[in-house]
């Protein structure tokens, strides 16, 4: 990105994360595409992709230098605390193929932000329950949760985190009586 990362992160545009190591699962590929589409009509938008270890990192570097998009494409290895850029991004993108419940997720809700997620089992149950946005497995559904997001069809999850932790801690208890 030319600018930097303050400058994206304090541009006009809509603004698109994505937290996850750089391998396979995570399917970083799958949502560079659908970005690269969004990129088309929305020139302003960047998207972010906070990786950690895995090896993709280069292969993902590589793909996005061949995009038009490759300006407003932010790629960073590793990150101890990603919070501070996910608080400033507007729009949390799970693309993966399969997880596990993903913490990014609950990150994102966290901080009032819509997500749109793959459907997948791991974070399945738990967006249904909390009002979330799924979509198939493609790039082509990934593009159309940012078309969605933009039009102002995709809320924020509908979480009682007070409500949420009590419960987590009840279930933790219950396992010792």
């Amino acid at each position: 990105l030319v600018g930097g990362i303050e400058e994206a992160l304090n541009s006009p545009g809509i603004k698109i994360i994505n937290i996850g190591r750089f391998s396979k699962e995570k399917e970083h590929m799958r949502l560079l595409k659908a970005f690269e589409q969004f990129y088309q009509t929305h020139e302003d938008s960047i998207l972010f992709i906070i990786g950690g270890h895995g090896p993709l990192y280069h292969k993902t570097l590589n793909y996005v230098n061949r995009l038009s998009c490759w300006k407003n494409v932010v790629c960073i290895r590793n990150m101890e605390n990603p919070l501070p850029i996910l608080n400033k991004c507007d729009l949390f993108v799970l693309s993966s193929s399969f997880e596990g419940m993903p913490i990014t997720i609950k990150e994102a809700a966290a901080l009032n932000l819509p997500v749109v997620c793959t459907d997948i089992p791991g974070p399945h149950t738990f967006m249904n329950q909390y009002n979330g946005y799924l979509v198939e497995q493609t790039s082509e559904a990934l593009y159309q949760g940012m078309l969605d997001f933009e039009a102002g069809k995709i809320d924020p999850l509908r979480i009682d985190f007070d409500l949420y932790n009590e419960k987590a801690v009840n279930e933790f208890e219950s396992l010792f009586s």
